[in-house]
């Protein structure tokens, strides 16, 4: 398992759901196969893809999201928000 941090990248072995589970999971939501994202870390969303805040777009500026994953990104992202302006 490849993890992309702000200090950079490195290798665990794993699955994705046992790194969920080690994780704040809360903070994190699956996007696509294989990709987590910290609900911090995401600008904007749209239907195939969601952008990436400015602090981390050295690493990627857009990260996939499935049309099957879309909608429960999108409500965690609302509600991650949501919880952050409280």
């Amino acid at each position: 398992m490849k993890y992309v941090t702000r200090q950079g990248e490195f290798f665990k072995t794993g699955s994705l759901k046992e790194a969920l589970s080690e994780l704040s999971d809360q903070d994190f939501v699956s996007c696509y196969r294989g990709i987590a994202i910290n609900l911090r870390y995401i600008w904007r969303i749209e239907k195939d893809k969601l952008y990436m805040a400015e602090e981390c777009r050295s690493f990627e500026k857009t990260v996939p999201v499935s049309r099957r994953m879309y909608k429960q990104v999108n409500q965690k992202f609302i509600d991650y928000n949501r919880k952050q302006e409280d």
